[in-house]
């Protein structure tokens, strides 16, 4: 049976040569998901993996002397988003200058079923769209989601369900909620 996150924290906490191997386990464990994370806040796959990286040494910057209150992933998407908005203000700044040089009539909008309902995750509300991608994209739990964010349980629930019934009345998404349904 392979160790929880505590275990190895605790490992971690003891030092080499322990310390080592609990972190390549939880490094495995939580990069690709951190990468997810990291690729829906920032503009590109190269700024993704640089954020990542500098969580993880952020997460090695604490020992000895790290003490879990929840569960690792909500203290990760707390580092991961912090450092993933800096890029992507960054980002923000040299898209500005690059588009400002494009004209309009270059881009094509998409009418498939994905971008459709990319937009409209896009247009939500930035806390509804924030909650609905921990919950639905990361795999959240409503508690590691609620510590993340620092909000009640209760609000994560409410955010979502919001976020839900947004999307269900967007335009060119109702066929895409209505066929999911099971038929009474």
């Amino acid at each position: 049976m392979e160790p929880n996150d505590r275990d190895l924290i605790d490992d971690m906490n003891d030092g080499p040569p322990a310390s080592d191997k609990a972190f390549e386990v939880l490094y495995a464990r939580h990069a690709a998901w951190g990468l997810r994370v990291a690729a829906r806040m920032t503009p590109d796959h190269g700024a993704a993996r640089d954020v990542v990286q500098q969580a993880f040494l952020a997460f090695l910057e604490q020992f000895p002397g790290f003490r879990l209150r929840g569960e690792l992933r909500s203290w990760l998407y707390q580092t991961i988003r912090f450092r993933a908005l800096a890029e992507g203000r960054r980002a923000r700044i040299r898209l500005h200058r690059h588009d400002a040089e494009r004209s309009e009539a270059e881009a094509e909008p998409s009418t498939d079923d994905y971008s459709v309902l990319r937009a409209a995750v896009e247009d939500l509300e930035p806390r509804l769209r924030e909650v609905l991608l921990m919950r639905v994209v990361d795999e959240m739990s409503v508690e590691a989601t609620a510590a993340a964010l620092g909000i009640p349980s209760g609000t994560v629930k409410s955010r979502l369900h919001r976020a839900l019934r947004e999307l269900r009345v967007s335009d060119g998404l109702e066929e895409l909620f209505s066929e999911s349904r099971p038929e009474p």
